[in-house]
């Protein structure tokens, strides 16, 4: 009777440790083998790390995370969640891949993400309301006359050189005028010697032929 009783333990315990033992190996078996927890949106479709989930290459645009499987917070879209939205209606959420606003811009912004100023907006800083107006155009006005001035010097230094370079002096048109008077005098004058001395040979012909 001893000798049953035993034997019926030892197969006891070894059934019971057969069962621990295929319970713990199905458990490991659906976990592990069958991979029965989803990549997150790793970048380009690629898969994840079979164990760990981790995507070796970041993530889709909108998705954030070691396992890409963290959508973007408020306010930001695009790769690793790094972009700012724009101004969508009534302070929603963009779209975390394209970063467009569902139900249009706040007012004074337009464009696919509401991302541009209207034209009506920009103009209405130099208003006669803001205070901002009259300093902002006292710099715009010194910025102007500074780049003309620059502009102007440059300019008169540059026909300097090439006047230099040429050979070429500045002459006063008052002395021009003034030498082409006198050389004006000086052929009258030249012209009168002339007529003079004809006369005077002539004269000296009728003498010798009386």
């Amino acid at each position: 009777m001893a000798d049953t009783s035993s034997t019926s333990t030892t197969e006891l315990t070894i059934h019971t440790l057969l069962i621990i033992l295929f319970t713990r190996l199905v458990t490991f078996v659906r976990y592990k083998c069958t991979c029965s927890e989803k990549c997150g949106a790793c970048k380009k479709g690629e898969r994840c790390d079979h164990v760990t989930g981790v995507c070796s290459n970041g993530c889709d645009d909108g998705r954030k995370g070691t396992k890409c499987d963290i959508d973007c917070n408020e306010g930001f879209y695009g790769e690793n969640c790094s972009i700012s939205c724009g101004h969508c209606r009534n302070q929603e959420q963009c779209d975390v891949i394209n970063g467009s606003c569902f139900n249009g811009c706040e007012n004074g912004y337009w464009g696919f993400q509401c991302n541009y100023v209207s034209a009506r907006d920009i103009f209405s800083i130099f208003s006669l309301d803001n205070p901002l107006t009259i300093p902002l155009l006292t710099i715009f006005g010194i910025c102007s006359f500074s780049l003309a001035l620059v502009v102007c010097l440059c300019f008169k230094k540059k026909r300097r050189t090439r006047n230099n370079d040429n050979g070429i002096m500045a002459v006063n048109p008052s002395a021009i005028q003034d030498n082409e008077g006198r050389t004006d005098h000086k052929s009258e004058n030249h012209s009168e010697d002339y007529t003079e001395l004809e006369a005077v040979y002539q004269n000296d012909d009728y003498e010798s032929l009386n």
